[in-house]
């Protein structure tokens, strides 16, 4: 009888351990390590290009959503210099950075505005966004060690999964801010482009959700050096409003 449970006993170690093997190794990446293989691959580059279809919410104050789509043209090339072409449903605007100035063009309404602050492309961008609420959608993709900018602004973080963009697996993952939740998915494959981002608003009435699905990737294309520089043919330049600078 002992010789039987002793037996009995090893087979069940060797099935727990074997056990235990089979979820070592199909244990899920880690966020922080999809996140870095896409960033240091786009920090290899000195230029980039890619497309998005983009969808957006506007949450009435009735607590109807009404959703919005637009496209986004982004071109950058190392070193500071940035082009996005936006335009949606309701709106367009073009905006450069080069050299530390922020100009952004309204070619609807024949504004512009420029801006300057000398520093890295990710403190201007942050400042344009504090004291003006003006943003570059998915423009963080373009800043050095993006991942680490990630990171830095979410406190907690999961793998979900395997999931399909347009035809293309790749790893799902949810990032949770303190006033924002986001979800990226990094192409799982040999270029891991980061293909679907869709940040949700929590801090706003009826949490709406900015989607973007990212495609046409193009590395290290020759971009022209025009193409940073400001085209404003007859618009009239204005100032950028501070936000609570507007009288009450």
């Amino acid at each position: 009888m002992r010789a039987a449970l002793k037996v009995l006993a090893g087979a069940l170690a060797l099935f727990v351990a074997s056990e235990m093997g089979a979820q070592d190794a199909g244990a899920p990446p880690r966020v922080e390590d999809v996140l870095k293989r896409a960033s240091a691959h786009l920090d290899s580059l000195q230029t980039v290009r890619f497309h998005a279809e983009v969808n957006f919410d506007d949450a009435l104050p009735s607590g109807t959503k009404i959703q919005y789509a637009g496209a986004i043209d982004i071109a950058a090339r190392r070193g500071g210099q940035l082009f996005v072409d936006y335009r949606d449903d309701l709106s367009a605007r073009r905006l450069w950075v080069d050299d530390g100035v922020f100009t952004l063009l309204d070619p609807i309404r024949g504004f512009f505005a420029t801006h300057r602050s000398p520093g890295p492309v990710l403190g201007l961008l942050d400042e344009m966004e504090a004291r003006f609420g003006v943003t570059a959608p998915l423009a963080i993709l373009i800043v050095p060690d993006f991942q680490s900018v990630v990171l830095a602004r979410t406190q907690r973080r999961r793998w979900v999964g395997l999931h399909d963009v347009e035809g293309i697996a790749c790893h799902h993952l949810a990032l949770r801010g303190k006033t924002a939740d986001w979800q990226v998915w990094v192409e799982d494959g040999e270029i891991p482009w980061v293909r679907k981002a869709v940040v949700t608003h929590r801090n706003l009435p009826g949490a709406p959700q900015f989607v973007a699905v990212l495609m046409d990737w193009e590395a290290d294309p020759e971009l022209p050096a025009d193409l940073f520089e400001p085209e404003l043919g007859d618009a009239m330049e204005i100032e950028f409003l501070e936000i609570g600078g507007r009288d009450q």
